[in-house]
């Protein structure tokens, strides 16, 4: 069995900015989409929904999709259940670069610099990595969490 390994406190401030930026995003979006009337976000995003899907699934998936993004962002923000909250934020992501493809409609190019690719990489980081001791998972359940302040 692996010893735990102690995190440096740059590494715990390191991993706390990495995940505030997704997880405030995350909320922000899902806070618009909801703003805007979830019905109105359901009707302007379902022509996106793939063919190969059932119309049931996409029109579920995008009525679910705002809160579920508020959800897994404030997780994130906060670090709790991060890598939970960091292995769902991943697959909504994936879904997004399924959907929308991977050019950047503001900037007009495509891969590697489509922004969701970004926001993959640190929603993989917070999954494999997890928050770090500046978070409600080391406050919660200690552990090797808890030992990563120095």
């Amino acid at each position: 069995m692996a010893t735990p390994q102690k995190l440096s406190g740059s590494t715990n401030v390191g991993l706390l900015l990495a995940r505030l930026p997704v997880g405030v995003l995350f909320v922000w979006e899902g806070y618009l989409s909801l703003k805007a009337g979830l019905g109105n976000f359901v009707t302007a995003n379902v022509s996106h929904v793939p063919r190969y899907m059932p119309s049931w699934f996409g029109e579920n998936f995008l009525k679910a999709a705002p809160f579920a993004m508020i959800l897994f962002g404030l997780m994130i923000c906060v670090g709790f259940l991060t890598r939970f909250a960091g292995f769902f934020t991943s697959l909504l992501l994936i879904s997004f670069l399924m959907v929308l493809g991977a050019k950047d409609p503001l900037a007009g190019s495509y891969w590697p610099f489509n922004p969701n690719f970004i926001f993959l990489g640190v929603a993989l980081l917070t999954m494999f990595a997890g928050a770090g001791g500046l978070s409600l998972d080391a406050l919660l359940f200690g552990g090797k969490s808890s030992k990563n302040f120095d």
